[in-house]
């Protein structure tokens, strides 16, 4: 029964440290975003843009772009995903706005 118990709380604790190893937040500084693990290692600039906000599977990052408020009232503002891995991105298509902001999964 002791091996048993003594194996179950290492497959526990085993799970737990693979799973915060792969885990990583997203936060943006004078317009860039970047991706970095949870401790603030491996910090890694993904695009220019403001509002990121981490996928639950930390592959992906949602932020906005803005563009320049030339004879506007106010900046273009578009939401765009950003693989983590490749660094690559691509702005939604379809949203029946220029002023969108603050994407959440």
């Amino acid at each position: 029964m002791k091996h048993l118990v003594l194996t179950i709380f290492l497959c526990v604790a085993f799970s737990a440290l693979v799973e915060a190893g792969q885990r990583k937040i997203a936060y943006d500084r004078n317009g860039k975003i970047f991706v970095a693990d949870v401790d603030g290692t491996h910090s890694k600039k993904i695009a220019e843009g403001d509002w990121p906000e981490i996928s639950p599977d930390s592959t992906r990052v949602a932020f906005n772009t803005e563009g320049d408020a030339k004879n506007r009232p106010s900046p273009e503002r578009h939401i765009a995903i950003a693989d983590v891995a490749s660094g690559k991105f691509t702005v939604v298509p379809n949203i029946p706005s220029d002023n969108c902001f603050g994407p959440v999964w």
